[in-house]
C-alpha cells in the first residue's frame, strides 16, 4: 500500500478513534446519555484539519519507504491530538453557551 495513503488513513483513524474513546466513556459512565451532533461536529472538524496538516507536512517530510507501522503509527497520534484540541474548546463552550430551548 502507498505510504500516503496510508498516513491519511492513520489521521482519520486517530481522528474517530478519539470521538470515539471519548464517547463510549461517556455512554459507559452515564447510561441515559444520548448521541449528541458535537461528537460529529468535532471529529469532523479534526478530520479537515488533519487533511490541511498532513498536506503542509507531507509536502515538507520526506516518509520513509517500507516503514508503514511507523507511518501508521505516528500518523494516528497526530490524528487522535489534533481531535483533542478541538474537543476541548467546543466542549468548554457548550457549557457555557445558554440552553436553546
Amino acid at each position: 500500500m502507498d505510504i500516503l495513503i496510508v498516513a491519511f488513513l492513520g489521521y482519520i483513524l486517530g481522528a474517530i478513534g478519539r470521538t470515539a474513546y471519548d464517547w463510549l466513556f461517556k455512554a459507559l459512565s452515564e447510561p441515559d446519555f444520548k448521541f449528541d451532533s458535537k461528537y460529529i461536529a468535532s471529529m469532523l472538524i479534526s478530520i479537515i484539519l488533519s487533511f490541511i496538516t498532513a498536506s503542509v507536512t507531507f509536502s515538507t517530510v520526506t516518509l520513509p519507504v517500507g516503514s508503514e507501522f511507523y507511518v501508521l503509527i505516528a500518523s494516528v497520534s497526530q490524528g487522535y491530538f489534533l481531535n483533542d484540541i478541538v474537543n476541548k474548546p467546543i466542549s468548554y463552550l457548550s457549557k457555557k453557551a445558554p440552553a436553546s430551548g
